[in-house]
């Protein structure tokens, strides 16, 4: 009997896993993983609070730009969610030097259905909304001249956000986000502090899924007892 009642219990269990709620509804959780790509519009340092410099600044193409996020929709259509970008990037002033940034950010943004078959399917999911954060400095390096810490906190940033979201069974998705954003920074050495600030875009490509708080269908397949 008591196998029965096993069995039972883990026949529903999957025919209900199977059901799924609306993605944009309060209690969906998500959470995604990918890559991204940054430009910067003239970045700007200055050395010892001396006169303001432009340099030219690259993603350093060798190292992966990262980026990870977890997400609540905490009202129907409405969502917060923490996110950590990861940015290499190269300068090119006077002592080149490269910083490997990570950007850690709670953002709230808006979304709502562009399109979805009969079923859902699938549905495209279009997404604004504000974030922003701490700025952590894995490295700063490297001149004959210059030295820097490793693992400082030592800025904040602040950014739009936009993106088109592609579901799929209401489980899975892919999404394409868009920022635009600016990051400030002072960076100190033994004996120097540089003062960084980059006005950004950056494109994000990630894959993610969701996982409901609470269910609107039932387990029809169940046994009547």
């Amino acid at each position: 009997m008591n196998r029965f009642f096993v069995v039972v219990f883990v026949f529903c269990f999957f025919n209900f896993i199977g059901f799924s709620q609306n993605t944009q509804e309060k209690g969906t959780v998500f959470f995604s993983g990918g890559v991204g790509k940054s430009w910067a519009f003239s970045p700007t340092y200055s050395v010892n609070e001396s006169s303001k410099l432009t340099s030219s600044l690259s993603d350093d193409i060798l190292a992966p730009q990262l980026t990870a996020n977890i997400g609540y929709v905490f009202t129907n259509h409405f969502a917060v969610e923490l996110t950590a970008d990861r940015f290499l990037w190269n300068y090119n002033p006077s002592f080149p030097f490269t910083n490997d940034v990570l950007y850690t950010r709670i953002g709230f943004f808006g979304m709502d259905k562009w399109y979805k078959t009969n079923k859902s399917e699938f549905a495209s999911t279009w997404i604004v909304g504000l974030s922003g954060g701490p700025v952590l400095s894995n490295n700063h390096f490297k001149s004959s001249d210059l030295r820097f810490g490793e693992n400082a906190l030592n800025g904040f940033g602040t950014n739009l956000l936009g993106g088109l979201r592609f579901e799929f069974q209401k489980r899975f998705y892919l999404l394409y986000e868009q920022t635009l954003g600016i990051i400030s920074q002072t960076v100190k050495g033994e004996n120097t502090k540089i003062n960084l600030h980059h006005l950004y875009s950056r494109a994000n490509f990630s894959l993610g899924f969701f996982i409901y708080e609470r269910w609107n269908e039932s387990c029809n397949t169940c046994p009547k007892w």
